[in-house]
């Protein structure tokens, strides 16, 4: 090899580099930044295009009626029975977009909440304080004592009528 030998005796001429290999040597690196924006919800989406909220229920409605899964594709007027599953359904998506479907945020810590039939959060109240129809319980059965202060207070209004 021509590297033993001293500096005045090695080749005059520059060798060519192998371009092919150089560029087969390269490391290429790329740097990718994603910028993650929240896309807007369907509620928000709704809600920024239409003002009325009869009108979000009734597009809700029209949503369900003409998705793939309902089989019937009538071009009628919503019933009042869809406007309803609309209005649920409409309840149900705002619910989980603001509460993430836990019940445990702090935006429900502390309140007494079940979720009914429909899926949808809903306060507890107390027995017979919502003839509205919120959540009942059963009252227990009455005692002797109550029995007997029932019986009196009849006979006290009998005395006096």
């Amino acid at each position: 090899g021509w590297l033993y030998k001293s500096e005045d005796e090695w080749p005059s001429s520059t060798p060519l580099p192998d371009t092919r290999e150089i560029e087969n040597e390269k490391k290429r690196s790329f740097v990718t930044i994603n910028t993650i924006e929240p896309s807007p919800t369907i509620a928000e989406t709704l809600g920024n295009r239409i003002s009325k909220y009869s009108m979000i229920v009734k597009t809700i409605a029209w949503m369900l009626r003409l998705s793939p899964k309902n089989k019937v594709k009538s071009e009628a007027d919503i019933s009042s029975e869809e406007f309803k599953t609309a209005e649920k359904t409409l309840l149900r998506l705002i619910q989980e977009e603001s509460f993430h479907n836990d019940l445990k945020c702090k935006a429900l810590c502390g309140i007494n909440t079940y979720i009914d039939e429909d899926g949808i959060t809903r306060l507890k109240s107390r027995p017979g304080a919502d003839p509205g129809g919120g959540h009942r319980g059963q009252l227990p059965p009455p005692s002797a004592e109550t029995k007997e202060k029932k019986e009196r207070k009849e006979k006290n209004l009998k005395i006096t009528q």
